[in-house]
């Protein structure tokens, strides 16, 4: 190996006089050592003279040493004559330890004395101070070989691509990852070129995730080992915090189902009937925890992993989303389509009771009863299932106790009803009470409706009880005294024996208030009544008076073909007979109605015969 000479260093005197030396240290790299990491070396330490005072001294005893890197690595005494020319003090060759890196620059020094005292040398006892020479920088020795990553994303589960830059093509490398508990050897291959090998790939697992659960990223350790002769010879780390991909995160799962049962059996939801019972489950990603849940459904929240809605609000489909939010701040989340078939409660639309013939003719004397609907039922349309349809008609005499169902066949399962009607026979005499129920697979609605007994001008039950506007109620016939009842409430009770009157009986004369029953007549017979209002219908008389001036004559005819009649008394001379509703009762007409009955509306009008009480009280306060 060629010399690696130092430039000389020229010394100035040691001591006193004007002696000059000169000094050198000759450097020879003979080999450098892998696998030691250390290069062999020759050091000569040389001297010489300037000539100043004439030559050199001789025999005299100089004591030196070689230093490297500030430590002695060789001593010795020499009695040389140290003339114009180097000479040889002192020689050293061994090995010279590099750096970690297969570099070295080292720091070479020297020191001497002589062995007398004299006042130009050095004492004896005192050597020199180390003197550095200078500095030599040895062949670099091939250490551990190196790499770099070349990747676009620092992620689990994304391929790495490592670049290898060996130092010697006599090496050999192996590359390994550590992360937690977990570590295996990344596969490369090898190659004669010095410069670089082929490259090495690792796919990081997303199994790694389990080593850090509370953050989204985990750190991995590569650690390339450099091997020369089968001895490492040297270890390249690198600690890499590499991403937890977002896929990285709780799944969940939702199950779903009526608390009401209607989906097993109708094949969906129900509206305003079924309620869900909504379980999330959900599965952990690489060991981080639930920290919260969320279910959304029916327009509402419930921040658990169950819930249990009200009842369905919309009909349609509906979204149902649960989540759940693990220790990473990572949230899964799942959604499912329920399908909530319309539903409406049963609703009647219109019903109506009403007295009529057998036929259903509306008449209000009419022995039967016509109940009138429109309904409407939901269809379940596209359920499993069809909903139901039944309808109940119940009515009572309004005295009794227990309705007599009936059940309307001919309208079951027809989800619409217009104008449906049923008709049953009803007693004239008695009001009815009537309920219409609807019913579907879930629910039931009613109403009910009264119906009056039949509409008469007037009637007559045993000769005690008289009613006006109305039937005449049986309940009423064991009253004493008797009783008379208008159309709507009113109710006056005792007094009410009616007087008979006799054949041949003017009508004129008919002054004092109060009940008379007229006998059949027989025109041209002695069986009949001077200014009678029927020729030969048995009748009832009502007399009405106010005060002792005004009065009205009402007669009500048996024979229901005919119209009951009035007349007006004024100062007691009567009037013609006239229908009821066809104005004043001729002849003697009153100003005002209220000098027909004192104290009220008329007591005849166009629509009919009614009384208000106060009409009533004052027209029979005398009886």
């Amino acid at each position: 190996m060629a010399e690696i000479p130092l430039n000389a260093i020229e010394v100035a005197p040691i001591r006193g006089g004007s002696t000059r030396y000169s000094y050198k240290v000759d450097v020879f790299e003979h080999s450098t050592d892998i696998l030691n990491n250390t290069s062999n070396v020759t050091l000569t330490f040389k001297i010489k003279h300037s000539g100043e005072w004439g030559t050199a001294y001789e025999g005299y005893s100089t004591h030196c040493g070689i230093l490297v890197d500030g430590i002695a690595v060789t001593s010795g005494t020499n009695k040389k004559a140290v003339g114009t020319d180097y000479v040889t003090m002192l020689t050293w060759t061994g090995d010279i330890q590099h750096d970690s890196d297969g570099g070295k620059t080292a720091v070479i020094g020297v020191y001497l004395y002589h062995n007398i005292a004299a006042d130009y040398l050095p004492d004896p006892s005192t050597p020199s101070e180390p003197l550095t020479v200078g500095t030599i920088t040895l062949t670099d020795i091939p250490r551990k070989s190196e790499f770099t990553i070349s990747s676009n994303s620092y992620t689990l589960d994304v391929e790495q691509t490592f670049t290898i830059r060996r130092k010697s093509n006599v090496f050999q490398e192996t590359l390994t990852y550590t992360c937690g508990n977990t570590s295996g050897e990344i596969e490369i291959s090898t190659s004669d070129n010095v410069a670089i090998i082929p490259k090495g790939r690792f796919n990081p697992p997303l199994s790694l995730a389990v080593y850090s659960t509370t953050t989204t990223s985990v750190s991995i350790q590569f650690t390339l080992s450099t091997y020369y002769e089968g001895k490492v010879i040297g270890t390249y780390q690198e600690t890499i915090p590499f991403t937890i991909p977002s896929s990285v995160a709780p799944s969940v799962s939702i199950t779903v189902s009526d608390v009401n049962g209607y989906a097993n059996t109708y094949g969906g939801y129900i509206k305003s009937l079924s309620a869900l019972e909504i379980e999330l489950t959900p599965t952990l990603a690489y060991g981080a925890e639930i920290v919260s849940y969320s279910i959304i459904a029916n327009g509402a929240t419930y921040p658990a992993d169950t819930a249990i809605t009200d009842v369905l609000k919309t009909a349609g489909l509906q979204k149902i989303r649960a989540s759940a939010i693990d220790t990473r701040g990572r949230t899964g989340t799942a959604d499912i389509d329920i399908t909530v078939l319309d539903y409406t409660s049963p609703t009647i639309k219109a019903f109506r009771a009403f007295r009529c013939t057998s036929g259903g003719v509306e008449n209000s004397k009419g022995d039967h009863i016509k109940v009138v609907f429109s309904t409407e039922i939901t269809s379940l349309n596209g359920a499993l299932k069809a909903n139901s349809a039944a309808y109940t008609l119940s009515y009572k005499k309004s005295a009794d106790t227990d309705y007599t169902p009936v059940t309307l066949t001919d309208y079951a399962n027809t989800y619409s009803v217009s104008n449906g009607y049923y008709i049953f026979s009803a007693d004239v005499g008695s009001s009815y009470d009537v309920l219409l129920t609807v019913s579907d697979s879930f629910k039931n609605v009613a109403k009910a409706t009264p119906v009056s007994a039949g509409s008469v001008y007037m009637s007559r039950y045993k000769d005690s009880v008289y009613s006006l506007g109305e039937v005449a109620d049986t309940n009423d016939a064991d009253i004493e005294g008797g009783v008379f009842n208008v159309a709507f409430g009113t109710r006056l009770k005792g007094g009410i024996i009616p007087v008979e009157l006799e054949y041949g009986t003017d009508l004129n004369d008919v002054r004092l208030a109060g009940f008379y029953n007229g006998l059949p007549q027989t025109a041209g017979t002695s069986n009949t009544y001077t200014n009678a209002p029927f020729e030969t219908s048995p009748f009832t008389l009502i007399v009405g008076k106010a005060g002792e001036v005004y009065g009205t004559q009402i007669a009500i005819p048996t024979d229901a073909t005919l119209s009951p009649k009035w007349r007006n008394m004024l100062n007691w001379t009567c009037g013609e007979w006239r229908e009821l509703g066809s104005g004043s009762g001729g002849g003697a007409s009153f100003t005002t109605t209220d000098q027909m009955i004192e104290g009220s509306t008329a007591l005849i009008t166009s629509g009919g015969v009614y009384a208000a009480v106060g009409a009533v009280e004052a027209l029979f306060k005398t009886i």
